[in-house]
């Protein structure tokens, strides 16, 4: 957190990264255990790209209308593993991460009645990738 004055330039290495800024590219974008993610779900990303979520995800042809909603789950989720990484010693894997995205869009699923369905698409096409 040293680009809020948090810590200190020395304090602010990633904690899985050793020697490594940590930054919200880093975070979000190059870190390995982000990138595994999106290489699990095939989401193509480049560097600084999380900070544009409605440029992520545009490759897939699965329904638009819940897509932003489910990239902005799977931001938040990296940003839940890290914390667990940081806070609670934690190690989470890219298939935690998206298991823990699933849960969330079920337990989220009543809130989205007329698109139901465009939700279950998008959550079978991440289980699926949890699972190959």
């Amino acid at each position: 957190m040293f680009w809020r004055n948090i810590k200190t330039r020395d304090e602010s290495s990633c904690e899985a990264c050793t020697g490594v800024l940590e930054t919200l590219e880093h975070i979000f974008s190059t870190c390995p255990r982000a990138l595994v993610i999106w290489q699990t779900t095939e989401i193509e990303i480049s560097a600084n790209e999380h900070r544009f979520p409605w440029f992520l995800g545009k490759e897939f042809s699965l329904p638009s209308n819940v897509w932003l909603d489910i990239i902005l789950l799977i931001l938040w989720h990296i940003w839940k593993g890290r914390n667990a990484l940081i806070f609670d010693h934690k190690l989470m894997t890219a298939t935690d991460v998206l298991r823990r995205v699933t849960h969330d869009l079920d337990a989220w699923s009543c809130r989205y009645r007329r698109h139901k369905m465009d939700l279950k698409r998008w959550r079978d096409f991440i289980n699926s990738r949890c699972n190959s």
